[in-house]
C-alpha cells in the first residue's frame, strides 16, 4: 500500500512541477534559478515514479498466457488423454523425479 501512495504521490508533484514549469516559461521570458531547479528535480522523480509504477506491475499484475500458449497447452492436454496418459500418473511421475533429484541432491 505504501508503493501504491508513493507512486500517486510522485505522479501528482511531477504532474504539479510540469503544469507550473509550463506556466512559467509560456510567458517567454528566461527561465530563472528555480525553474531550471525545478526542471532538473523533475526527470528524476518522473523515472522514480515510474519504477514504482513498473514494480507494482510487475508484483501485483495480472498474469496472463497467449492464446497461442492456452492452444498448444490444450493440444498437449488432449493428446496425452488420447494416448491414455492420466493426469494423476503423470503427476505422480513428476512427483517421484522430483523426489529422486531432492534425495541425490542431500546425499552428496
Amino acid at each position: 500500500m505504501k508503493i501504491v501512495i508513493a507512486h500517486a504521490a510522485f505522479n501528482d508533484v511531477v504532474l504539479a512541477a510540469g503544469v507550473y514549469s509550463w506556466w512559467a516559461r509560456a510567458a517567454d521570458v528566461a527561465p530563472t534559478g528555480a525553474e531550471i531547479v525545478i526542471s532538473a528535480v523533475m526527470l528524476p522523480a518522473l523515472l522514480w515514479s515510474a519504477n514504482l509504477g513498473g514494480t507494482l506491475t510487475y508484483n501485483y499484475g495480472k498474469k496472463t498466457r497467449s492464446s497461442a500458449l492456452n492452444r498448444l497447452l490444450t493440444f498437449f492436454r488432449c493428446w496425452s488423454q488420447h494416448l491414455g496418459w492420466k493426469e494423476e500418473e503423470l503427476n505422480k511421475a513428476r512427483r517421484n523425479r522430483l523426489s529422486e533429484h531432492s534425495r541425490a541432491a542431500l546425499m552428496q
